[in-house]
């Protein structure tokens, strides 16, 4: 619901929306749904270091969870990374996704769940 929301333009919406699928998830411990949601943060945020980042933790996690990117959603994940990429430093890019990799779960989720409108979301649900 959180992407439904950002495509139709509210972004706050969206972000709440995703942060409350996040807690969920993060609750039921399902890393690939951690990955979806993280992959989701990023996209909805503005193209950051943060996003890079966040990137970096679903990347990290789809590869423990031996669940890769789907086929049919690769294209659109790499233009999300390019345009992350087109904002940042390549090396402050490098060193945020790199940073992403290396975090926890726990650390991930944590991440994820104290910046912007995220921080606001208190409850988990839909």
């Amino acid at each position: 619901m959180g992407l439904v929301a950002w495509r139709l333009g509210d972004v706050t919406a969206a972000t709440e929306l995703l942060a409350q699928s996040l807690a969920i998830r993060a609750i039921q411990g399902n890393r690939t749904r951690i990955a979806e949601c993280l992959e989701g943060l990023a996209r909805v945020a503005e193209p950051s270091e943060r996003s890079a980042r966040l990137l970096g933790a679903a990347s990290a996690l789809r590869e423990v969870a031996g669940t890769p990117l789907p086929l049919a959603e690769r294209s659109d994940h790499e233009r999300l990374i390019d345009a992350v990429r087109g904002t940042v430093r390549q090396a402050v890019f490098a060193v945020a996704w790199d940073q992403g990799r290396a975090m926890s779960l726990d650390e991930a989720v944590a991440y994820a769940l104290t910046d912007g409108v995220a921080s606001r979301s208190k409850t988990p649900g839909c």
